[in-house]
């Protein structure tokens, strides 16, 4: 599973507390592009990491990276096919048809999903 789950990932969609974007998303006032990109490692068959980056573009093409380790998790396949990814309890992300949901709840924003295709 973990070779399946490894490799780079263009984020193509963002969730924020039931608000969809489409991914690179230009905010219409200011002018800034967001974009971002998911990198999965293998550790074991079973064991992932990932690391989150968003990037922005402003308007006069100055670049600025938030770089987020999203640390490991435990990798189980569903009756459905997909595979699911744990922290502890939790399911934290799903993997199907080369497609990366990650799902996480912000103390401020509520509710936060990052798709991504695998590259």
């Amino acid at each position: 599973m973990g070779d399946q789950v490894a490799g780079t990932y263009t984020l193509t969609k963002v969730t924020v507390s039931g608000f969809t974007a489409d991914m690179p998303f230009t905010n219409p006032t200011t002018g800034v592009t967001l974009s971002g990109k998911i990198v999965a490692t293998k550790v074991a068959d079973d064991k992932a990491t990932a690391i989150l980056t968003l990037t922005d573009k402003d308007a006069s093409g100055k670049v600025t990276d938030d770089v987020s380790n999203l640390g490991e998790v435990t990798l189980k396949k569903a009756a459905t096919g997909e595979i699911e990814a744990y922290s502890g309890t939790i399911k934290v992300a799903t993997y199907t048809g080369g497609l990366l949901t990650i799902s996480a709840v912000d103390a401020d924003l509520g509710p936060i999903s990052f798709v991504g295709k695998k590259n």
